[in-house]
């Protein structure tokens, strides 16, 4: 994969991190009784962006050599 598709798959999910919960809903649901959706989408998309720069950068360092 590109640089630029990575670029844009966290671009996506920073925006759904942030928007994610009012596109959801007017009020935000709450996961498990009490946790806000939108926290449960930012958290998920800091792991998602840690997984795709992990493997990014593992790929790049691998070219380069």
């Amino acid at each position: 994969m590109s640089k630029n598709i990575y670029f844009i798959l966290t671009f996506l999910g920073f925006l759904w991190g942030i928007f994610g919960g009012y596109i959801i809903a007017d009020s935000p649901y709450l996961f498990l009784g009490w946790i806000p959706i939108s926290v449960v989408s930012i958290v998920l998309t800091g792991f998602y962006a840690a997984i795709i720069n992990y493997f990014y950068f593992k790929n790049y360092q691998n070219e380069e050599s």
